[in-house]
């Protein structure tokens, strides 16, 4: 199975005009004219790097039908060796697909979450951005890709990555700074205790953090369990950091909006790749983009994910209370 973040693209026109566009199009019809560049069997994707370096990022378009386009994109890495006796470099272009759902007002596109980029799709999402403004500059049209991402509760995403998604939990992890450094706590007695003892343990170690692993066979956490569910409420609703590592879905920071991920199978892109359709005319890869289109309809179109800076908790947004 492959994983893939799912992004939305928007069209607007040009900030500066480009003096030797082909014709000025409007925002409408920029679905048009991106159909027109897909048409090719590779893009031109470079990037500018460090001390001037340009990053060629070899790819090509597998399959292309109904305005739904199958390309793949490939990474630039050095790595060094020894043979002989001596240090050499050599260029390893491992690559992941891209699905670029370009129908009428649909205009989605899926990254695969692979090794290939370190697991950031957002690094290909850059790359395609730069480049299909390049050449829809010839049109005075930019392209802007945002990440589709939602703000969840707690136990709705431990519970719909767990049991919907088949994904096991490696670690959590609890953040209790020295009392003195946050805010008032709304707690009951029980729980203070608790975090009383929590809090003193970990300066008397010199630590504030509490990380809970088991890499083998999953934790478990349930609302059931009394004392694990007490404590989650305590850091969720007073501002103190809690994260939760899954296998497949990485590492989820309660209070940060969460990235939408779907699966699709090897079988459902080949299928794709050679035009074998369904019973009914259309792919099994269509239905997943519908699906996609129908559960994401509510989703925020979001900025470039960032890194997450640590806070002191009573410098931190409040969030929404768990209960």
């Amino acid at each position: 199975m492959h994983k893939f973040a799912v992004y939305k693209y928007f069209f607007k026109e040009s900030e500066q005009k480009y003096m030797n566009a082909k014709e000025t199009a409007t925002i409408d019809d920029g679905p048009k004219k991106l159909n027109g560049i897909l048409d090719a069997r590779t893009l031109t994707l470079v990037k500018m790097k460090k001390k001037e370096e340009t990053v060629i990022y070899d790819n090509d378009i597998l399959a292309k039908t109904d305005s739904i386009v199958l390309m793949r994109v490939c990474n630039v890495k050095k790595m060094s060796i020894v043979k002989k006796f001596e240090n050499r470099e050599i260029e390893s272009n491992p690559w992941c697909y891209v699905i670029i759902d370009n129908r009428p007002d649909v205009c989605q596109i899926a990254i695969e979450m692979s090794t290939s980029f370190d697991n950031e799709p957002n690094t290909v999402c850059n790359i395609l951005q730069e480049n299909l403004c390049n050449y829809l500059k010839d049109y005075n049209l930019e392209i802007e890709i945002k990440a589709k991402k939602r703000l969840t509760d707690f136990w709705e995403t431990v519970y719909e990555q767990c049991s919907r998604h088949n994904d096991r939990v490696k670690k959590i992890a609890f953040a209790f700074p020295d009392k003195n450094d946050v805010a008032p706590i709304d707690a009951d007695n029980n729980t203070m205790m608790m975090l009383n003892f929590m809090s003193s343990l970990g300066n008397s170690l010199g630590a504030n953090n509490w990380t809970f692993t088991n890499d083998k066979n999953g934790l478990t956490i349930d609302r059931k369990q009394e004392d694990l569910s007490r404590l989650i409420t305590l850091c969720c609703n007073n501002g103190y950091d809690i994260s939760v590592q899954f296998k497949e879905m990485g590492v989820y920071r309660f209070g940060e909006k969460v990235r939408a991920v779907y699966k699709l199978s090897e079988e459902s892109i080949e299928e794709f790749k050679s035009g074998e359709r369904l019973l009914d005319g259309s792919f099994s890869l269509l239905h997943w983009l519908e699906n996609i289109r129908e559960t994401t309809k509510n989703y925020e179109n979001a900025d470039t994910f960032k890194q997450r800076r640590k806070k002191r908790a009573k410098e931190q947004v409040q969030r929404k209370s768990v209960v």
